[in-house]
Order: C-alpha cells, then structure tokens, then sequence
C-alpha cells in the first residue's frame, strides 16, 4: 500500500510518551502510528484494508431470497369496492369502472 505524508498534531505529552516507547521497543515512530490508528478503527468497527470494506457492504440477505418468517398481515377480504370515474383520452365519454 503507497504511503500518503499527512500532517497533524499530536498532543505533546502523548508525542513524547511514544516517542520513549519506540526507543524501548525498537520500532519506528511511522509503525507505532498505523498499528494505533489500525487498532483504533477496528475498535470503531471501521473497515482498515479494501477487502475488509468489501466483505462489510456485502449483503447479509440476496434480493430474491426470502425475508424472515413472522406473521404476515391479514387481508381485508370484506373491503367494499368503489366506483372509479374515468374519462378516455380519445374522446370525453366517462367510463364506470367498478
């Protein structure tokens, strides 16, 4: 993955906590910086790499598979069917639809 330089700041207590740290461990001050922020993003629930982000937007249900089974609302079979006015546009005789 290229690496992008981004400027920002950093509070100077914490910049020179890490900075003793990687003096200790032997790391770099770069790779300190992206396992923090990896780790900060996967606690957030955050997508780090492209196939991450891919498998996050993938639907849990297809299109055409069934939703989940519950009680599926009753239908009013003793609805009262009402008189529909229309008019042709060929010509401006009203039509009854019922």
């Amino acid at each position: 993955m290229p690496r992008q330089r981004r400027l920002f700041t950093i509070d100077t207590e914490i910049l020179q906590a890490l900075y003793e740290y990687s003096h200790q461990s032997g790391d770099r001050l770069d790779a300190l910086y992206d396992e923090a922020l990896r780790d900060l993003l996967k606690k957030k629930g955050q997508p780090v790499t492209l196939k991450e982000a891919l498998q996050q937007s993938a639907r849990s249900v297809a299109a055409n598979d069934p939703g989940p089974k519950g009680r599926t609302p009753k239908r009013r079979s003793s609805r009262k069917r009402s008189k529909v006015l229309c008019r042709a546009a060929d010509n401006d005789q009203a039509l009854s639809v019922e």
